[in-house]
């Protein structure tokens, strides 16, 4: 596991995270934690990632997945 293609999930699991943020799928208190996580869910993707081609596309599905349970959005109060 080299520290480069970790690096670079931190990356695509971050870019996910801000997406998901600003479209307000998620909401997130800590960001400090929220980058915490992020370090060990690159870790653990990379350690656990099967050999497929579409490297992009399964770290998307992953991010989304750990964010969207992790960080699910709390109802709005009406207006």
């Amino acid at each position: 596991m080299s520290r480069d293609t970790i690096l670079e999930t931190v990356i695509d699991i971050a870019l996910n995270a801000g997406c998901l943020i600003e479209t307000g799928e998620i909401e997130v208190d800590d960001s400090r934690l929220l980058v915490q996580r992020i370090q060990q869910w690159a870790t653990e993707f990379v350690a656990k990632k099967p050999q497929t081609e579409d490297y992009i596309g399964d770290v998307d599905r992953f991010a989304y997945k750990v964010l969207k349970s992790t960080y699910p959005r709390s109802p709005k109060a009406f207006d």
